[in-house]
């Protein structure tokens, strides 16, 4: 099992946020006047997935959704790179017949990295160019700085230089991509059940023991590189930005529409891919876990929803209550809101992303949704205006954002049960707190 947990995203010269670094719990509800960066948050992590798209040969250029570069760099200023980071802990527990194999390594059962570093500098200046990665981990003093395929690694007192031309890469997240390219995930029950073989793949196969020379590091530390470990980083690096889940504002207004069937592992921000998701993943029906969910929040304990193919050739949802069918005009923002929310649990996303939480949904569902992702492993990022949701929130749970001239700041409060005691002598809510209340 692979445990990837997100503490920190770093975002540099991206629209109005000029360099922030904002530390996350497992729920981090954005707040903040409009026009303040909640947004602009928002977007840099999709930035960020859309550039793992980029070396997937999914999308030509990152770009194109803000139009331009222009517009998406900070204060249209083409001269500036662009920077994403994301701090992150990972644990992995290999299966039974491995531990033997594996335990040497590391003295253990269970390989735990506290804190692992990913930044990526990249530029749309005359084309898409990404020009540095930097991969750390602080605890074992080790870097692997990769600079448009010529790469740095640093491990302790070693230090050696290597070449991915050689072996036809650019990119750092370029090998890792082709580590999974090799691996479906059909016929498995989860997809933290490939990452064995994976680690399998970059250790024996494609790059790490072959780039990193041992010799060097028994004649200088007398033991054999950290490869499982700087492996396992990779992976849950992957892992982290491809299974990020995002959902924008209108994603339940095109979900209803018929969308063409495609292996879709992951839902689109927009909503358009839905049904296909389902039935890639689930065959076209609900699991469970979802329809119970669904059920509580709208009262109605026989609702399903399905998958129904269209006689040329596409899919649409339904949603079945009561014996009663329903087509997607009839299926209501709210249900498929819940239901996009529900999946990414259900999946296991590391991070899910909501733009807009309160629309199309009633503080019941609010409240659930709340609830179902405090009992999992995934964190949770979304924006609100509605003092209901931030009512159902702990301070110390909240960003606020803040604009000061062309620049977007983000604060937490400093002390939050101070502030909890402080609500409680005031006679306010926190949302009324922040709208009336807070300078």
């Amino acid at each position: 099992m692979l445990k990837v947990i997100p503490k920190s995203i770093t975002v540099k010269n991206f629209k109005c946020l000029r360099d922030e670094h904002i530390p996350l719990t497992s729920v981090n509800i954005v707040v903040g006047p409009n026009s303040s960066g909640k947004t602009s948050l928002i977007e840099a992590l999709y930035l960020f997935k859309l550039v793992l798209n980029h070396v997937q040969n999914r999308v030509p250029n990152p770009f194109l959704y803000w139009w331009s570069y222009r517009d998406a760099v900070w204060n249209h200023d083409e001269k500036l790179n662009i920077e994403l980071g994301m701090e992150f802990s990972t644990t992995w527990k290999p299966e039974k017949n491995e531990w033997e194999a594996l335990k040497e390594d590391w003295g253990g059962e269970i390989l735990e990295l506290s804190k692992v570093n990913y930044r990526i500098t990249f530029s749309g200046r005359g084309g898409f160019k990404i020009l540095e990665e930097k991969l750390s981990i602080p605890t074992m003093n080790l870097e692997l700085v990769c600079r448009e395929g010529n790469c740095t690694f640093s491990y302790e007192d070693v230090k050696c230089g290597i070449d991915l031309h050689k072996h036809g890469y650019r990119y750092v997240l370029e090998f890792i991509h082709d580590s999974f390219r090799l691996h479906s995930y059909e016929d498995r029950e989860d997809w933290k059940t490939i990452i064995e073989d994976v680690i399998s793949v970059l250790e024996d196969h494609i790059l790490l023991l072959n780039l990193i020379p041992e010799e060097l590091f028994e004649s200088k530390l007398n033991k054999s590189p950290p490869v499982t470990e700087i492996a396992t980083a990779l992976v849950s690096l992957y892992i982290l930005l491809d299974r990020m889940v995002i959902l924008s504002p209108e994603a339940s207004f095109r979900a209803r529409e018929p969308a063409r069937v495609t292996r879709v592992v992951i839902p689109s921000p927009f909503g358009e891919d839905l049904a296909p998701f389902l039935l890639t993943r689930y065959g076209g029906r609900v699991p469970e876990a979802v329809r119970s969910s669904i059920s509580y929040i709208l009262d109605s304990p026989d609702i399903d929803v399905r998958v129904v193919p269209t006689t040329d050739g596409r899919v649409f949802l339904e949603v079945v209550e009561g014996g009663t069918r329903f087509n997607p005009p009839s299926i209501s923002n709210g249900l498929l809101k819940v239901l996009i929310i529900e999946l990414a649990l259900d999946i296991g996303s590391p991070i899910i992303v909501v733009d807009e939480f309160e629309n199309s949904l009633h503080i019941k569902a609010i409240h659930r949704l709340l609830d179902d992702v405090r009992n999992s492993d995934s964190v949770f990022i979304a924006t609100t205006h509605s003092p209901a949701v931030i009512d159902l929130v702990k301070p110390g749970e909240i960003i606020v954002m803040e604009k000061k001239g062309f620049e977007a700041h983000h604060k937490r409060f400093e002390d939050p049960e101070a502030l909890a005691k402080r609500l409680k002598e005031l006679g306010v809510t926190l949302g009324e707190y922040l709208a009336y209340i807070a300078p």
